[in-house]
């Protein structure tokens, strides 16, 4: 919700979120909203963007122009379901993005999404931001709430109590 709420800050409501996703389903890496993130804290490539601009559309979306953003938001899901993700950030973000659209846990993108994040977890419980890094509370929270807004990992298993040791 405060990555949503910070698109709209800088100016990317539900019409401009409609505009990220572009034809092919995905949004393209915006310089405008990269300015307002350090790296590799960045939300900004094309997995993440999609992710919280089809979220925008979901929560901000006015209900006059529903039917409209409903197909930008499945157009988007379809983008999400056959990404890449390669840092953890993508990783998180593909896993809320499926998750809003409303792509059940169990789906197989869904599971391989969670084994991935999963295999990132570090031996001090916590995730980082890129391999080469150390952990760290961002990227760890993070990885924690895809993890449970995916369905994919209980308040009591090892990996998630592991997570909330390290913070």
């Amino acid at each position: 919700e405060a990555r949503t709420s910070r698109l709209l800050e800088v100016g990317c409501g539900p019409r401009r979120a409609h505009g990220l996703l572009e034809p092919r389903g995905h949004a393209a890496e915006r310089p405008a909203l990269a300015a307002e993130h350090r790296p590799p804290i960045g939300s900004t490539g094309e997995i993440p963007v999609t992710a919280i601009a089809l979220r925008s559309l979901q929560a901000y979306g006015p209900k006059a122009q529903h039917t409209k953003y409903e197909i930008a938001v499945k157009r988007g899901a379809d983008w999400l379901l056959k990404a890449q993700p390669q840092t953890t950030d993508e990783r998180a973000f593909q896993l809320l993005g499926l998750g809003w659209a409303g792509v059940r846990s169990n789906h197989p993108i869904i599971q391989k999404a969670v084994r991935d994040l999963l295999g990132e977890q570090q031996a001090d419980g916590g995730w980082s931001q890129l391999p080469t890094l150390a952990s760290d509370a961002y990227a760890t929270g993070q990885a924690l709430v895809a993890l449970r807004q995916a369905g994919a990992i209980a308040i009591n298993d090892p990996a998630f109590k592991r997570g909330i040791a390290f913070l």
